[in-house]
């Protein structure tokens, strides 16, 4: 698939993530509105059942004080006379008396109409609360108060008698419940308005969404799982469309590296059957030596990509032995000198001479510093200078290879140990190689049980350092 086509798909797919994404939250929205609404409707239901059972509780009581009132009331008619056209004018002193004498009657019935005294039993108010509530299916922490016309202040707090001092036998929040919209009369149908009984909710938002948690958390969690499914899937086809680029990179480079022996050899054959060389045995005997070159390094080409296919099958049987580690990167330094000397570069060896006895295998190690050399030289375009370091440490050898050519980006040498992945892709051959070398480097010396890391810089070159394990 190519990059554009890759694009529209992700486009699509956080479209529909988004949208699916929407269309739930909106309903979760609507359900949490409903379930509001729900809860202030069970919540006055519930106040309202109590100011019933009250009423009735309290029915014959009401009864009995507007009875009294009543005779009050007709005491006080009696006195006054039948005719107002006929009856005599009052003198101011008589119009004070009867004042007094109805200012007392009214101070009667706000003494017999005291809320306090309408409900005395607290036991029962707050179980009868208690029960209205969780009949209408709310289970949650509540305060409630009954509010005194006459005292203009709460007189029972949460099953407790509020003293004149403001305290309350059961602490509670008056300010809360005097701010609480949820509120009803109590005893409407008496003389007068005795007073209000409020309730207060402090966890009103987890009564509300208690019934749909889990149903949120079950949208959260299919959320989650279709947004990691999806980034595994665009982690996948970016990763099979990088390992799909790398490949064709190693399919052109191998064609590359082989083509130029191959013709090398088909001309040098032609030559030696040339009638004309064929009797002058020097000049057979080089164009033959030059058909072994060409052919030596075609094998160890095929070698490296079939030492790759053993590594990766991780079938192959590490040959330890006691090895001069500095022995071997002699050897190594002597080799990649003269690929050096042409292009005016030199290399330096800077050898611990305390490095004890170390156990690996010798075939596979020297494959590990040539390549790194190797390597080193390529990426070197003019002048290189390489220094080999090796160091006794307490538990390993370290072995440092350090050049001066033209490094590594941040994101290069996060890639620079996968397999075929090589700084220079596409058909480009200005650097020579299938981007094997140093795939193998790191799983040979992870096969040691070791550990290999590089520094690198654009422009200042690379530092490759190897831990090898003292065994």
């Amino acid at each position: 698939m190519k990059k554009k086509g890759i694009i529209i798909v992700i486009a699509i797919m956080a479209i529909a993530l988004i949208g699916s994404l929407s269309i739930q939250a909106y309903y979760i929205a609507q359900a949490l509105k409903l379930n509001q609404e729900q809860f202030e409707k069970n919540v006055f239901a519930s106040l309202q059942s109590v100011s019933s059972i009250l009423e009735k509780q309290n029915g014959g009581l009401l009864k009995q004080q507007a009875k009294q009132l009543e005779k009050i009331t007709q005491s006080f008619s009696a006195d006054l006379p039948s005719s107002l056209t006929t009856a005599p004018l009052k003198s101011p002193e008589s119009i004070l008396r009867d004042n007094a004498r109805v200012d007392g009657v009214l101070e009667n019935m706000r003494k017999q109409m005291d809320i306090s005294e309408l409900i005395e039993d607290l036991e029962v108010l707050d179980k009868l609360i208690a029960s209205e509530v969780k009949d209408v299916g709310i289970d949650a922490s509540y305060n409630y108060g009954v509010y005194s016309n006459k005292e203009e202040d709460f007189v029972i707090v949460n099953g407790g008698f509020v003293v004149p001092d403001g305290s309350s036998t059961l602490v509670g929040s008056t300010s809360d419940l005097s701010s609480s919209k949820f509120q009803v009369q109590l005893f409407p149908m008496g003389l007068q308005h005795s007073g209000k009984l409020f309730i207060h909710f402090p966890s009103t938002v987890e009564v509300i969404s208690a019934t749909i948690i889990r149903t949120m958390l079950a949208a959260i969690i299919f959320a989650l799982c279709i947004l990691g499914c999806f980034s595994y899937a665009m982690f996948v086809i970016f990763t099979q469309k990088k390992i799909s680029t790398m490949k064709m990179d190693f399919v052109n480079n191998m064609t590359h590296e082989f083509k130029t022996p191959i013709a090398t050899i088909s001309l040098a054959s032609d030559s030696i059957n040339n009638p004309k060389i064929i009797t002058q045995q020097e000049k057979v005997r080089r164009f033959t030596k030059i058909i072994k070159q060409e052919n030596k390094r075609m094998l160890a080409q095929v070698e490296k990509v079939l030492q790759m296919a053993t590594l990766e099958k991780k079938d192959f049987v590490l040959k330890k032995e006691e090895l001069d580690i500095n022995y071997l990167i002699h050897q190594a330094a002597e080799n990649i000198s003269l690929q050096l000397e042409p292009k005016g570069g030199q290399i330096k060896v800077e050898l611990d001479s305390d490095i004890r006895v170390l156990r690996a295998d010798k075939n596979h190690i020297s494959n590990v510093l040539n390549n790194l050399l190797d390597n080193a030289n390529k990426y070197t375009p003019n002048n290189p200078m390489i220094t080999v370091v090796s160091k006794q440490l307490k538990q390993s050898v370290m072995i440092q290879v350090i050049d001066n050519g033209i490094g590594m980006t941040k994101e290069q040498v996060k890639h620079v140990f996968a397999k075929f992945y090589r700084a220079h892709t596409g058909n480009l051959h200005d650097v020579k190689g299938f981007g094997l070398g140093l795939s193998y480097v790191q799983a040979i010396i992870n096969a040691h049980q070791g550990k290999v890391r590089v520094k690198s810089e654009p422009g200042k070159g690379s530092t490759f350092t190897i831990l090898l394990p003292m065994q």
